[in-house]
């Protein structure tokens, strides 16, 4: 078998040897040589073997790492790995939030939002299965490199306390700012309707919310929950999962929770609620939380007074789960709003005496309506005049005794006199009138003395729904 010299140290080799046995240097060269091939285009070829293996690993790193780079600085890399974008990158956005507090309107724009960090939170994988566990308070989370929520936070106090505002009433402020974000009625018509909606869209970390300037009620809920953890204020969530709601719970003193909790309601969902008001219900159409005294109006003389629903006691049922978020101090001023809900309550009794007293007055006056209407009918279809017939003197004729048995001066004739009944008829319907008339001024004076006492009711709940309670 014929032997390969190696073209670097001269000695022989194996023909099926790749490398040379004495210097490990390649003989591929060698066998081209062989085969007449020159030394140069040998040592070329050679060359641009090895930049090629060394080239396609140092290209493919670099494609690598660039892809890596625009996924974590997009945000998306979150959708499978927990990393927090480096920079603030995309389009760039502030959200300014809203509120009229105590005849204030306030407003506090946010720091600039980034559309990578909001993807970050969009896709993050920590979404992944948490609805499905009731794992409610993961949603508060947010990343210790993002200090959106702690800024914002800041700002609230700082700006609460230029309009004058301190302690409690800096937790009203901020859950009166996310009352007021857009409610997102696109998206609760899809999960109202059960339609299928991806996890990573159904709910939304505080920064999402703040972001889209909008959300329904879990958003606003994690939202409230995040700044007032910041705030220092000890947090929970209610969950109302036949309603499909979520509201806020905030840590109070006893004596004044709710729902066998350590924790008072916060409805944030919707714009309305003080702190510990119980929505009546939730609209099944548009997954929003309403209140019976939101939609009491004054009684005009036209109004029947048994449309007017004062029954305040209707409230939802008590949520299925009760998680807690976070330990903190407690809201105090849900003292004075209880003091103030009481005075409400006590003004809707003698509210709900008054209409008891309203219906009847109405009813009479409904009843007497009618009778004198029916009277006028009468009236109007009784003739003023009527026929009247029968022998009567004629004086014209020319009469003696002689001619009696021939002749008689008695002449049966018809004439139109006026109809008694019909004075009767509108003595009748006068009399009823004037009772008509007696009742409708009795009823009139009843929603007066209503609506004086009403609007005293209606200044305490809009007390109680702008914050002006001291």
């Amino acid at each position: 078998m014929r032997k390969i010299e190696c073209l670097k140290c001269g000695e022989k080799n194996d023909p099926n040897d790749k490398n040379c046995f004495y210097c490990n240097n390649p003989l591929s060269m060698a066998i081209l040589k062989r085969r007449g091939e020159n030394k140069k285009n040998l040592i070329d070829k050679k060359k641009e073997k090895v930049v090629n293996n060394k080239l396609f690993p140092l290209l493919a790193s670099t494609l690598t790492v660039v892809f890596a780079s625009f996924f974590v600085l997009s945000g998306y890399a979150s959708y499978g790995v927990n990393v927090y974008p480096p920079i603030s990158t995309g389009s760039k956005k502030t959200t300014t939030l809203r509120c009229e507090y105590a005849k204030k309107t306030i407003s506090i724009d946010t720091e600039p939002l980034y559309q990578n960090i909001d993807n970050y939170y969009q896709y993050n994988s920590i979404k992944k299965g948490k609805m499905a566990k009731n794992d409610f308070s993961s949603f508060v989370y947010i990343n210790q490199k993002d200090q959106t929520i702690k800024k914002l936070a800041e700002d609230i106090k700082r700006v609460g306390e230029s309009n004058g505002l301190k302690d409690d009433q800096l937790l009203e402020l901020a859950t009166c700012l996310v009352q007021n974000i857009p409610y997102d009625q696109e998206k609760a018509d899809k999960v109202l309707s059960n339609n299928v909606i991806s996890e990573y869209d159904l709910s939304q970390f505080p920064y999402e919310t703040i972001y889209k300037n909008k959300g329904i009620c879990t958003d606003k809920t994690y939202l409230a929950s995040a700044i007032l953890r910041e705030m220092g204020y000890g947090t929970g969530i209610f969950a109302f999962p036949n309603e499909k709601h979520m509201a806020l719970a905030v840590n109070v003193p006893s004596g004044f929770t709710e729902f066998n909790s350590k924790y008072a309601i916060v409805e944030v969902t919707n714009t309305g609620f003080a702190p510990g008001v119980i929505p009546s219900e939730i609209d099944k159409n548009n997954g929003k939380p309403s209140l019976t005294i939101n939609n009491l109006n004054e009684l005009s003389v036209k109004d029947d007074p048994s449309k007017l629903n004062l029954n305040l006691d209707k409230r939802i049922n008590a949520p299925t789960l009760v998680i807690d978020v976070n330990q903190g101090r407690p809201y105090t001023r849900i003292m004075t709003i209880k003091n103030l809900e009481n005075k409400i309550l006590s003004e809707a009794n003698i509210l709900s005496s008054k209409k008891d007293t309203l219906e009847l007055a109405f009813n009479e006056l409904k009843r007497r309506e009618g009778v004198q209407q029916s009277a006028y009918s009468s009236y109007l279809m009784t003739p003023s005049t009527r026929t009247e017939c029968g022998y009567k003197y004629d004086f014209t004729s020319s009469y003696s005794y002689n001619s009696y048995l021939y002749s008689s001066p008695y002449k049966y004739s018809c004439e139109q006199v006026a109809n008694q009944q019909k004075n009767f008829a509108y003595s009748n319907y006068s009399t009823l009138y004037q009772n008509y008339t007696n009742q409708v001024n009795h009823y009139n004076k009843l929603i007066s003395d209503f609506n004086n006492s009403f609007n005293q009711f209606q200044s305490d709940i809009n007390i109680y729904k702008t914050y002006q309670y001291n």
